[in-house]
């Protein structure tokens, strides 16, 4: 019987055994590691964690599963909370409230993504400096309108490029604005506003081309015709020049009535 056929086999045998027994323990880590799937007692309490609820003040409850996912929906005596609580490992994928004493009866509900940090991890919102009032009176004192004169339909916190920022809508009898105000600072980063159920005007002198791209630039100052983009449209039977420009890094898009040189649209966002 040839020996060295032997110690070798048995040298296979050993390094086999020993393959599974580390293939076996790394199983074993791996299954150590992950997350554990979590209850629906544990997502509940989660969500009142972090929208800063304790049990007993919340005077609803319902949790629903839905693709593995958690729909925890709840409410205090002054606000209700939808929140959606990942299932494989509790985290927060996303949430919303809104005040219950909403003099509009307008929900707020829109779902706000939580904010990522530079390793991509998703975090909490902190308190704002600026308050949900102090936002309405900035966009406001911006528009140039008293609070009497308006019917704010929507104030919502936001995340925008990362920067935390109210959503201030409101209107008048023609008008829809459109605004984002920054939490920390009360700066306006951007506005928008359209006019609403216009009609086709009877009465007016027409605007050229030329005309409306001056319009635009009397509008910024130190903005010049060449950086206008500027072209006809005819939107429902009305015709209007509608166009951007970007000076300073900021963006203006507009639209301008071609039978009177109105601005139907002006909106401005920092780049």
């Amino acid at each position: 019987m040839n020996w060295k056929f032997w110690q070798n086999k048995k040298t296979l045998a050993v390094t086999i055994a020993a393959a599974v027994v580390v293939v076996a323990g790394t199983a074993v880590t791996v299954a150590l590691l992950q997350p554990k799937p979590v209850t629906q007692e544990q997502a509940q309490t989660i969500a009142l964690e972090h929208a800063g609820v304790v049990a007993a003040d919340a005077v609803s409850m319902k949790v629903d599963r839905d693709d593995g996912d958690y729909q925890v929906d709840f409410s205090t005596a002054d606000r209700s909370y939808q929140y959606t609580i990942q299932g494989s490992n509790g985290k927060v994928v996303d949430y919303s409230y809104q005040p219950l004493d909403d003099a509009q009866g307008i929900a707020t509900t829109d779902i706000q993504p939580l904010p990522e940090t530079s390793e991509g991890q998703q975090t909490a919102a902190t308190d704002a400096a600026v308050t949900e009032e102090e936002a309405k009176q900035a966009a406001l004192a911006h528009a140039g309108l008293e609070e009497a004169n308006v019917t704010f339909y929507r104030v919502k916190q936001d995340y925008e490029n990362g920067r935390a920022v109210y959503e201030v809508e409101f209107y008048t009898d023609t008008t829809e604005y459109d605004y984002e105000i920054a939490q920390d600072t009360g700066e306006v980063l951007s506005y928008d506003s359209d006019i609403e159920d216009w009609a086709i005007p009877q009465e007016g002198t027409p605007v050229t081309l030329e005309q409306a791209t001056q319009l635009v630039v009397d509008r910024v100052e130190g903005l010049t015709a060449q950086e206008v983009r500027i072209h006809q449209e005819h939107d429902d039977g009305r015709t209007v020049y509608e166009g951007e420009a970007v000076f300073q890094g900021v963006q203006y898009e507009f639209e301008i009535d071609a039978a009177t040189g109105a601005f139907l649209d002006w909106s401005v966002e920092s780049r």
